[in-house]
């Protein structure tokens, strides 16, 4: 559901099929809340047009003559560094190219010919997104405000702390997450997945995400094994969480949460995922 009150998504759309243009416009045009910036035949092209109108979202084919999609996406990295980059969502005909462009950090991957409900899905899970962004921003300038003028100031928010362990084992019954000056309190099983942020770690809860100061390795060791599995070296996922799971080339794996999320499960992390589900992929 749009946000009357947020301002409009600035879209991209690159893509060296004119047809293809053609039909994201088509799609966009049922969502009052989006706004095509720029539109792009070609890799080159839209490095530049990205950079200069600074997008939200961009719909970003793989495969383009002279620059694909993926070096349009490292080009952005550098150009434009990592806070800055919009959310990407590749396209292409060819699904072998998911593991790269996840590694890309990739928002999601449409293979064509995508339906009008899984475009739907993606945009809808780009609003999302994108207003978690603003308010983690907000958040920030508020923080920064409050530490210039002197009022309490913390660069970082607490460590997560176990508010009800379980008595029997010691797990992480419920996490204590800051967000400015309030504590949201949370079940570990309400938990979506969890991603490494530097050092630390930020936890996904229902569209949200919250950095707390206990590294990945304390929270694997100390969550129920029975409910989460670390599938790769930056993520632990809730496997109530995992909606399927895809084989997007021989061996190379992605889950797709309820959330349409999609993480890579590592090669070094595939038994581990194995032996919690009790099913060979």
């Amino acid at each position: 559901m749009s946000d009357p009150q947020a301002p409009p998504i600035r879209i991209a759309i690159v893509d060296d099929e004119p047809l293809a243009r053609e039909r994201i416009r088509r799609l966009l045009a049922g969502h009052d809340d989006v706004e095509v910036v720029a539109e792009c035949g070609d890799g080159g092209t839209a490095g530049r047009e990205i950079v200069d109108r600074r997008p939200d979202l961009v719909f970003l084919d793989v495969q383009m003559p002279v620059m694909d999609g993926l070096d349009v996406a490292d080009e952005l990295l550098v150009a434009l560094g990592g806070e800055a980059v919009p959310l990407i969502v590749f396209t292409t005909a060819y699904e072998q190219y998911a593991i790269r462009a996840f590694e890309a950090h990739a928002m999601d991957y449409l293979v064509k010919p995508f339906s009008d409900e899984r475009f739907a899905g993606t945009l809808a899970n780009a609003r999302r997104r994108l207003r978690q962004m603003r308010v983690e921003r907000l958040s920030d300038q508020l923080r920064q405000l409050l530490g210039e003028s002197g009022g309490p100031r913390s660069e970082l928010p607490p460590a997560s702390e176990t508010a009800s362990p379980t008595s029997e084992h010691g797990r992480l019954d419920r996490l204590v997450l800051r967000t400015g000056p309030r504590s949201r309190i949370v079940r570990a099983a309400a938990v979506d997945w969890i991603g490494a942020d530097g050092v630390y770690a930020r936890v996904h809860v229902s569209g949200r995400s919250y950095l707390i100061r206990t590294p990945m390795h304390e929270l694997e060791s100390r969550l129920d094994p029975q409910l989460f599995v670390r599938i790769h070296r930056s993520s632990l996922v809730n496997l109530d969480r995992i909606q399927d799971i895809h084989e997007v080339t021989p061996g190379e794996f992605v889950v797709r949460l309820a959330d349409e999320t999609r993480l890579k499960v590592s090669r070094s992390r595939r038994l581990q995922l194995e032996a919690a589900l009790g099913h060979r992929l």
